[in-house]
């Protein structure tokens, strides 16, 4: 039972939709505000790069738990899925939302974020094959 519940997280990426409707809950909400309050700066930008990174990786980690294709094409799917929910998210932030603005920087930072789990994925992936030899 807890075999087949495990598979089926993993064929139908359920990590990486819950992250995914995670990051559209956080950049769409609308944050109060609040007075006493730290100021780090560009603390929004880091928090996309984190987001996106969590969201890559998650798809990285469920993609090649059940290889099908090619390594290289499940790296350029994670950016291409990464890419268009970043630039789809600050859109909407631009266009639907009065208490949130869109900044393509932003979108920027998450796309660094999707690159650096295809990066980290690499690194790791190397790190086993020499251990296998």
């Amino acid at each position: 039972m807890t075999r087949k519940f495990i598979q089926f997280i993993y064929n139908y990426h359920i990590f990486s939709i819950l992250c995914g409707l995670g990051i559209i809950f956080l950049c769409l909400i609308r944050i109060p505000l609040q007075e006493n309050t730290i100021e780090i700066p560009n603390f929004d930008k880091i928090v996309h790069f984190t987001m996106y990174l969590f969201l890559g990786g998650a798809y990285l980690f469920e993609s090649t738990h059940k290889r099908t294709s090619s390594m290289l094409w499940i790296y350029t799917k994670n950016l291409i899925y990464c890419g268009i929910m970043a630039g789809g998210l600050e859109l909407a932030q631009m266009y639907l939302t009065s208490y949130r603005s869109g900044e393509w920087l932003d979108f920027w930072c998450g796309m660094a974020g999707a690159f650096t789990s295809c990066v980290v994925a690499v690194l790791i992936r190397l790190a086993f094959q020499s251990r296998g030899r």
